[in-house]
């Protein structure tokens, strides 16, 4: 009961703490909105977004397909690694939560892959918790098998993209719903302000993904 306590208080002081800091403007400059979503058939929030970014369709995609780097920008997440790819346009990928103390770090073996309209040029992505007993269970983690994500990347020109991301996750083991859904929006908050840094910093501005066609409006003469 009295680790239970003690979670409790490191969810509540962190939203309060976020809660009570000042205007982000970083934040401001994506416009990010968030939203969360009950369901019946899962106690734990749905989470929505939205976000503006100044970046191709081909810098915002090298992140997301750069899975190895996703512990530099994904919140709480010290680990990440490729295992394979299936095919040209999908991903087999390992990742690690940590959680806060004295709730058991989590991992997921993550099946993720993405398409393009060849009209519209929109990207969806789809990321699900798949079972993957190639990959050992490290002690003292519990491995997540519930979980959904998408993308979806609609440019405005070839260096605007509107965002949007959905995900629903269901942590398992003995966390009660109603705690975890109190830090629920901080992780994509956080997310979404390292992954605008990361673009800015120019580092995917030269790549390029297979499949991946920027948005190519007719020039005026």
């Amino acid at each position: 009961m009295r680790h239970l306590i003690n979670l409790s208080f490191c969810f509540v002081l962190g939203n309060l703490l976020i809660a009570q800091s000042s205007v982000d403007t970083q934040l401001n400059s994506i416009n990010l909105e968030i939203s969360t979503l009950k369901s019946e058939d899962n106690p734990f929030k749905q989470i929505k977004l939205t976000a503006h970014f100044h970046a191709s369709l081909n810098e915002i995609m090298a992140a997301l397909n750069d899975v190895n780097s996703h512990k530099d920008w994904v919140y709480r997440t010290p680990e990440s690694r490729l295992i394979s790819y299936p095919d040209d346009s999908s991903i087999i990928y390992y990742v690690m939560l940590d959680l806060p103390f004295p709730a058991s770090d989590r991992d997921i073996i993550i099946d993720y892959h993405w398409k393009q309209d060849e009209k519209t040029k929109v990207v969806k992505t789809f990321s699900k918790a798949i079972n993957y007993s190639q990959e050992i269970i490290p002690e003292g983690v519990i491995r997540v098998s519930h979980f959904e994500s998408e993308y979806i990347l609609t440019p405005i020109n070839e260096k605007e993209v509107h965002l949007e991301y959905s995900a629903k996750l269901d942590p398992g083991g003995s966390l009660p719903a109603w705690l975890v859904n109190l830090g629920v929006t901080v992780g994509p908050k956080k997310t979404m302000k390292a992954l605008n840094r990361l673009i800015k910093s120019g580092h995917y501005k030269t790549a390029k993904i297979h499949g991946i066609e920027e948005l190519n409006y007719p020039k005026i003469k």
